[in-house]
């Protein structure tokens, strides 16, 4: 493409603005890649149309964007899109792709470069058609997509040059411009950091490095794209790898398990390196993203000694004892199945204080809830808490664990504790719904598990942070309990007041007319002969109820004709034809 320098036309095109509002509208916050690359297609095809810049219809002549072409900022938004939709294609199949030695890796890889290709095209023509904002969101803009395609064919020196140049530029025009640009520029810039430090990373790192910087970036993993994304899960599955080759038992019940089967030590490892994980995670939606990955670890490493297990009782002999291997593969799952529990009990409880702070949220504040969001409900917080007790249950019957008695005296105060919570939020549900004298009731039986559950903590000698939230949660009770036996005492008197007044109401009314008042309130023609009344023109001065009303008529009898039986016919034989007999 030749760009003519003597072109003095400046265009203004908001790259960034573009490429955000695009994204945010049309699938990516959702990493819905393929949606959003139909819409970069079907955009394209728009701006063309409207440019009356199409490639023909019977025969097909390739048009490019040139310098001389641009008369308006939407010339420039045709190389864009193209870049960006071939970006999309790359991260489509990143996202689908199973497997590095997968084909569809070459596909990927021809994507990105063809998106660098449509984003130094892009740099030419406004580093000559733009003014000097566009231009060095452009070429910041390039350095990122070259950085991308450097990045995903492991060239680290060359991605990290890339990366690097397009940080100082997003950095320096974060300063320029309006908050909104400023704002686009900064966010960025912050994403590429994570690039920059994993290049680095790869770069200065010994070939048995710990991993210490990948675990720190898949704590942000919300910010990193498909790409770096993959090689951060590549490189920590190698890893991991390593580590379960040393990592051949686990002690339980006082016993070391040993595991034999490595993909069941790699889903143990990795569960343990996203729990930890969730401790430093203070993004709530994070932290649900953590436990959905932690319990597929854990479901997978089930599977897998569920099927050891299978197989070992499949080769024993049928009433024989099971031997030491089917023996520790029932204490390995008795071990996934327990720490599962442990954090599902966690998960909830997370889901559950942040429910209970929407609800206190919402019936402190004098505001309406703002329109889309859903109001939290009391009952909301008795579902989680009958999880929570279900969690609990499973919790104490797994394996042995019914004979251990530091999880048995765990279980008895979890339950005690949800117990008494989910009483009290069953009460706010009936005070809701204006049952005063159940929710009064539930209130009470809501004081009395508090009690209860004080007791035992203070009889097993245990000082915990649950007393305070108990004794907070009898008090709110008893308050709770004055507030509903008050309304229901006010109802109580509003419904006597009411009968009396309706009482009070009813007279004898003995006027002629008074039948058809009380059992006719639209009396027709024929009914009001006597009266003088013409009737409502409304009603067409009621001549006749249409459609007729159903009115009670006599039966037809039934007769009975028993003389019937008693009747001699004549005998009429000697008028009839004789009959000629035949031989």
């Amino acid at each position: 493409m030749e760009i003519d320098e003597a072109n003095e036309f400046k265009v203004t095109l908001p790259i960034l603005a573009v490429i955000k509002t695009s994204q945010q509208q049309n699938g990516l916050r959702h990493n819905d890649y393929r949606r959003y690359r139909q819409y970069c297609t079907r955009r394209l095809r728009r701006v063309r149309k409207t440019l009356k810049f199409t490639h023909g219809r019977k025969n097909f002549v390739k048009r490019t964007v040139e310098l001389k072409d641009i008369k308006d900022e939407r010339y420039l938004l045709i190389p864009l899109m193209q870049a960006e939709r071939a970006w999309a294609y790359a991260m489509q199949q990143k996202h689908e792709m199973t497997d590095d030695r997968d084909r569809s890796r070459f596909h990927l890889i021809r994507r990105l470069t063809k998106a660098a290709f449509w984003s130094s095209q892009l740099t030419k023509l406004c580093s000559v058609a733009a003014d000097a904002r566009t231009a060095l969101e452009a070429e910041a803009y390039c350095s990122w997509m070259n950085g991308n395609i450097l990045l995903e064919r492991e060239i680290w020196s060359d991605a990290l040059e890339k990366f690097v140049h397009a940080k100082t530029v997003f950095d320096q025009l974060s300063k320029l411009g309006n908050l909104e640009q400023n704002a686009l520029c900064h966010e960025r810039s912050e994403n590429l950091g994570p690039s920059i430090k994993y290049c680095s990373y790869v770069l200065g790192a010994s070939a048995g490095g710990d991993g210490s910087l990948n675990s720190e970036l898949l704590k942000d993993r919300g910010t990193l794209d498909e790409i770096l994304l993959s090689k951060v899960e590549n490189v920590m599955s190698d890893i991991r790898t390593q580590q379960a080759k040393s990592f051949d038992t686990i002690q339980w019940k006082g016993e070391y398990v040993p595991i034999h089967n490595e993909k069941v030590r790699l889903s143990i490892l990795r569960s343990n390196e996203l729990t930890s994980q969730l401790d430093g995670q203070e993004n709530a939606e994070k932290q649900m993203d953590l436990f959905i990955e932690v319990f597929s670890s854990y479901d997978e490493a089930l599977v897998f000694v569920r099927n050891d297990l299978q197989n070992e009782a499949n080769k024993r002999v049928r009433g024989s004892e099971p031997g030491p291997r089917e023996v520790a593969l029932g204490l390995l799952r008795d071990y996934l199945t327990f720490h599962k529990l442990r954090n599902t009990i966690h998960r909830n409880l997370l889901l559950t204080e942040s429910l209970t702070a929407s609800l206190d949220s919402e019936n402190n504040s004098d505001q309406p809830p703002s329109i889309g969001k859903k109001s939290v409900k009391p009952s909301d917080l008795v579902v989680m808490y009958e999880k929570l007790l279900n969690n609990v249950e499973n919790l104490g019957e797994v394996g042995e664990m019914k004979s251990n008695e530091s999880l048995h005296q765990e279980v008895r105060l979890k339950t005690a504790v949800f117990t008494s919570f989910r009483c009290f939020y069953v009460a706010e549900s009936y005070a809701a719904a204006l049952k005063w004298a159940e929710a009064y009731a539930l209130y009470q039986r809501c004081v009395e598990h508090c009690l209860a559950a004080i007791q035992l903590f203070r009889s097993l000698e245990i000082n915990s942070t649950e007393i305070v939230s108990l004794e907070k949660l009898s008090s709110n009770a008893s308050a709770r309990r004055v507030f509903v036996h008050a309304h229901g005492l006010l109802a109580l008197e509003d419904q006597e007041n009411s009968i009396t007044s309706n009482v009070s109401k009813l007279a004898i009314d003995d006027r002629k007319d008074s039948h058809l008042k009380l059992f006719d309130p639209k009396p027709t023609l024929l009914q009001r002969l006597n009266t003088f009344d013409s009737g409502s023109p409304q009603e067409h001065y009621n001549l006749i109820h249409f459609p007729p009303r159903f009115e009670a008529i006599p039966c037809k009898p039934i007769l009975f004709d028993l003389a019937f039986n008693y009747v001699e016919f004549r005998d009429l034989s000697h008028r009839a034809k004789p009959v000629k007999k035949s031989g």
